[in-house]
């Protein structure tokens, strides 16, 4: 319940940090960074190669064990590569980055590196159940970048990208350093760290690693060529359109990934007391929720498109509106990614989440190509929006081969798992076709119809997923309810 809540206050501020980034920067210096950033993830989820998985397993499982010290060991090892990493492309392949200073380059990857390691003690925090506290100081955070950054709006000009990174980069290190004191990590890391150091602790990690190597270098590769790809045949304009639009439509993300880890955590002790329908059972129920959850906040933005981008960005964005009207409903098919990616996780079948990725990667090539390069290059050029259809397509289409196996592994029908999305999207889209069109009050603006229209879908799906909470909630309306009465009598 306190995910639930935190998700719902993170939103708007995540919202807010969004516009702050996009009227800060503008379309082509806001490509710029979030190509450099999301080329700095990649790579370091590749040098990461399941082990962070395989640490929040095995702490969710025991969190005494003495993995805790080497797996962190090992990620400051990584990303101390990541810096050379990306000097020694700079020097060789100055095309890889889109026009910037090397100085730039390094800010921005030593602020992926801090965010991804502050995400591993979130993550370790979240394994030991410290949820309550973890929340608190994920909301104390951004109530802090948001202030820093107002501040920074209100009173400089031309806030350039080494300012903005150094900035970002300050406060992250700060929460950091906050957080690994207050919970004693670094403490914990040092004093464990020599004992971790064991061939026993290694042949675990490398049980999630090595069957992850190859899909962990087609899953760095991919993502990157498809950012460079945009920009080679268009412009760091393109970049920011589609970074506006992919930052805006993650913040459902925002609120329907807090619950992924608690997922996880369940799947873990659940696989190794070794019950299977109780598996299947929480799999079945989250898929749902989730998706009706996902689905209902994804046709919210994609209505208000327009409204977002301009809100955010301002004119100078709007060519973005259609991407962010596709990249609407990522957020759904990425939720059943992640929720299916911690099946894999949690109950040690890896290597089948790896032969898929492996296996559906020429889709995403194909994809790509067709949407984004030129009409004389048998492609249709549409540039950032060329790359949401990618990202939407092929994620629908590797989230149902996942569901393949995964049907196979807990007994439950794959028919049925589809069927169900595709009643679910089906349903939704239908009840706000019908309030969006033919639900009309003559005397409202466009923008307060719209308004009226939204808070009527949202009402009509909340009062008929409650009265058919069986079908789709995976759980009955007297269990609800009983759920209700005992936090309102806490």
């Amino acid at each position: 319940m306190f995910k639930l809540t935190t998700g719902m206050i993170r939103i708007p501020a995540n919202f807010l940090l969004q516009f702050f980034y996009a009227r800060l920067l503008g379309p082509a210096n806001f490509g710029v960074f979030d190509y450099v950033l999301n080329a700095s993830n990649k790579i370091i989820a590749f040098f990461d190669g399941g082990s962070s998985k395989a640490f929040f397993v095995k702490l969710s499982e025991d969190n005494q064990t003495s993995i805790y010290s080497l797996y962190f060991f090992l990620l400051s090892l990584f990303l101390l590569t990541l810096n050379v990493v990306f000097l020694v492309v700079f020097q060789v392949l100055p095309a890889f980055f889109p026009g910037n200073s090397l100085v730039e380059v390094l800010l921005i990857t030593n602020l992926a590196s801090v965010l991804y390691f502050l995400s591993a003690v979130y993550n370790s925090l979240d394994a030991v159940n410290r949820t309550v506290y973890l929340e608190k100081v994920k909301i104390a955070l951004i109530v802090f970048t948001l202030t820093a950054f107002f501040i920074v709006y209100l009173t400089i000009e031309n806030f350039g990208i080494t300012k903005f990174v150094s900035l970002h980069l300050f406060i992250n290190v700060m929460a950091l350093i906050f957080v690994s004191y207050k919970q004693k990590i670094f403490k914990r890391i040092y004093r464990n760290l020599a004992s971790s150091i064991c061939k026993e602790n290694f042949i675990y990690l490398a049980s999630f690693v090595k069957p992850l190597l190859v899909y962990s270098f087609v899953t760095t590769l991919i993502p990157i060529f498809e950012r460079w790809l945009l920009h080679f045949f268009n412009d760091s304009v393109e970049l920011g359109y589609f970074a506006i639009a992919f930052k805006l439509a993650a913040l459902v993300l925002v609120f329907t990934s807090a619950f992924i880890p608690l997922f996880g955590r369940q799947l873990s002790i659940l696989n190794s007391l070794n019950k299977t329908s109780e598996i299947a059972h929480l799999y079945l129920s989250t898929q749902k929720r989730l998706l009706v959850l996902t689905g209902s906040f994804s046709i919210l933005v994609a209505n208000f498109s327009q409204e977002l981008i301009s809100a955010v960005g301002g004119n100078v964005y709007k060519e973005a509106t259609p991407v962010l009207h596709v990249m609407s409903f990522y957020p759904v098919a990425q939720t059943l990614w992640q929720i299916n990616g911690s099946y894999f996780y949690s109950t040690k079948r890896v290597s089948t989440y790896s032969n898929i990725g492996i296996v559906t990667s020429p889709i995403s090539f194909l994809l790509i190509w067709v949407f984004i390069a030129p009409k004389d290059l048998f492609g249709m050029n549409l540039g950032a929006l060329g790359l949401a259809l990618t990202y939407i397509l092929y994620t629908f289409s590797v989230v149902q081969i996942q569901q393949y196996y995964i049907s196979k592994h807990v007994g439950l029908s794959w028919k049925t798992l589809a069927g169900f999305q595709i009643t679910v999207l089906a349903f939704l889209f239908s009840i706000n076709h019908v309030t969006q069109i033919y639900v009309t009050i003559g005397f409202l603006p466009q923008f307060g119809q719209k308004l009226f229209s939204s808070l009527l879908f949202v009402v009509i799906v909340f009062l008929l997923v409650i009265k058919r909470s069986n079908f789709f909630l995976n759980i009955s309306l007297m269990e609800i309810k009983k759920i209700v009465k005992n936090r309102l009598w806490k």
